[in-house]
């Protein structure tokens, strides 16, 4: 089973990602709904971890508005949301966080659509 669309869980074809039961083996695309448990896993690496700047794509992730704001609230962490259309607007997005200096880094990337 690979992308099978959803939450396999959620649509009754395995019992849980851990012990799925029966014959069924593979991947599944949960990776937007994984963008909070990520989220987490930052907070404990740096545990003064407050503010998080998070660059992303509008075209191609919408984790930023469904998925990641619930996780920040949950780990009371303030999200600072950067758009990246273009890989030359790196640079002045740098700039500017060098300036707002965030407690962490997230980006956001194709695997995060949800």
């Amino acid at each position: 089973m690979t992308g099978a669309g959803g939450d396999p869980v959620e649509e009754g074809l395995i019992e849980s990602l851990a012990r799925p039961g029966g014959n069924v083996t593979g991947v599944t695309m949960l990776a937007g709904e994984l963008s909070g448990k990520r989220l987490e896993l930052l907070k404990e690496a740096v545990p003064k971890l407050a503010r998080v700047a998070v660059l992303y794509d509008p075209a191609i992730s919408i984790t930023i508005k469904e998925v990641l704001p619930a996780a920040a609230r949950a780990l009371r962490l303030t999200l600072q949301p950067w758009e990246i259309r273009a890989a030359d607007a790196l640079g002045k997005v740098f700039v500017a966080l060098n300036k707002q200096r965030p407690d962490g880094l997230y980006v956001l990337g194709p695997a995060d659509r949800c």
